[in-house]
């Protein structure tokens, strides 16, 4: 799995001998040093972190077909805007650095 501070997202890998990957462009900026993931046999769980605090539309720039059925938000963690400056610290034990590329 690979984002850059730009938001181009990367994931490859192989599911029951299948290639898998899903390549999409995130709706903007990511800090990548602040942004983790947690990979388990069933499924992928990405904290990305924003680079500012500007409104995203969409999590990604275009969405497509191929992403739409696999790419879902937790909205259980979700920050309202104008919640943004009290906000709890999110809870992401467990939830190992991402590589940036």
């Amino acid at each position: 799995m690979n984002v850059t501070k730009e938001g181009h997202f990367e994931f490859k890998g192989t599911s029951e001998g299948k290639a898998i990957e899903a390549v999409f462009d995130l709706f903007g900026e990511v800090n990548v040093e602040e942004s983790k993931c947690k990979l388990s046999g069933v499924s992928s769980n990405l904290l990305l972190k924003k680079n500012d605090t500007t409104f995203w539309e969409t999590l990604e720039k275009e969405r497509t077909s191929k992403t739409k059925p696999y790419v879902q938000i937790d909205w259980s963690k979700w920050v309202d805007e104008d919640e943004i400056d009290g906000a709890k610290a999110i809870n992401d034990d467990g939830m190992g650095g991402m590589p940036g590329g």
